[in-house]
């Protein structure tokens, strides 16, 4: 946490300090920082919860990497109906596959509602990405 934002000879400085994030002053000792966050539970590392905020209490979590990785910045977020989901877990709510998702979003560029529309079932889809892979 320090060293992602203090120390601009870490590689992902840029992505920290470099753009602003900061280490709250509340957590400039680690009997503060614990008595916040708690013992890391495993499984689990450290998570801001809004990425455009610094470490500060009430924006850190311990969080699993799936948690991380739909939290991410650089992540797209997609409005339908008044939900809004990231491209994975319109692919699990929807069961299509989030390679079909991120085509209809990037090649065909389609809008929802029709890009959460399968018209085929699972099997169909499946069977016909296995032979496209496979054919030579």
């Amino acid at each position: 946490m320090r060293g992602r934002c203090r120390n601009q000879r870490r590689p992902e400085y840029g992505r920290y300090g470099g753009r602003g994030i900061r280490v709250s002053d509340a957590f400039e000792t680690f009997e503060a920082f614990l008595a916040h966050v708690g013992y890391r539970p495993e499984g689990t590392s450290l998570d801001r919860i809004d990425n455009n905020r610094g470490y500060e209490p009430g924006n850190v979590r311990w969080a699993t990497k799936r948690t991380q990785m739909l939290n991410r910045s650089d992540n797209r977020l997609i409005t339908h109906h008044g939900q809004t989901l990231t491209l994975t877990e319109w692919s699990e709510k929807t069961g299509i596959a989030i390679g079909t998702l991120w085509r209809r979003l990037h090649i065909q560029r389609s809008q929802p509602p029709e890009l959460f529309v399968s018209t085929r079932t699972a099997s169909e889809a499946g069977r016909l990405g296995s032979d496209a892979r496979w054919k030579k």
